[in-house]
């Protein structure tokens, strides 16, 4: 896609999905307009350096896990952060599962990682779109493959089908 703003999920839910193999932490995709701590539009998502803040506002995404964060333009997400390492130098499918204006869903290789609440209802449009590099963090550093924005959030049975098929 020559336009990143072609791949707006706007106003509804969503899911991004990637797999990785990696033993560092980087930006995985990065389809912002400015660094973690200042950007107003888009989504971010970094494997964990470990001085990311989650979205309580106290504590730090544990190194090597994945962090994410989005914002409409009008509002911002605080980070949202996986609680399962990825970067073990083994495969991983990552599922962000986003249900605007009332959670966010981490599944690691089919199964429920960790969850919290949001209220961000706003249109997201992507003023550009990086996979493996950012304003975010360094670059992604391993290998990365699949990486899928659905248009709609998709239920934990359809997941772990998915989990069992990449296998």
């Amino acid at each position: 896609v020559l336009d990143a703003g072609q791949l707006s999920v706007c106003h509804s839910n969503f899911m991004l999905e990637f797999q990785v193999k990696t033993t560092e932490s980087g930006q995985v995709l990065d389809a912002s307009n400015g660094s973690a701590s200042e950007f107003t539009q888009g989504l971010g998502i970094t494997i964990a350096s470990g001085e990311e803040l989650c979205h309580n506002g106290t504590t730090t995404a544990a190194k090597g896990t994945v962090y994410f964060n989005f914002a409409t333009g009008a509002e911002r997400a605080e980070g949202f952060c996986s609680s399962t390492r990825v970067n073990d130098g083994q495969w991983h499918t990552v599922n962000i599962v986003v249900h605007r204006a009332t959670f966010v869903e981490f599944y690691t290789d089919g199964r429920n990682q960790s969850g919290a609440s949001t209220v961000l209802s706003g249109p997201i449009q992507f003023p550009q779109l990086r996979l493996g590099s950012g304003a975010w963090a360094h670059g992604f550093s391993g290998q990365m493959r699949g990486v899928v924005l659905y248009g709609s959030a998709l239920t934990p049975q359809d997941l772990a089908f998915r989990s069992r098929a990449d296998r």
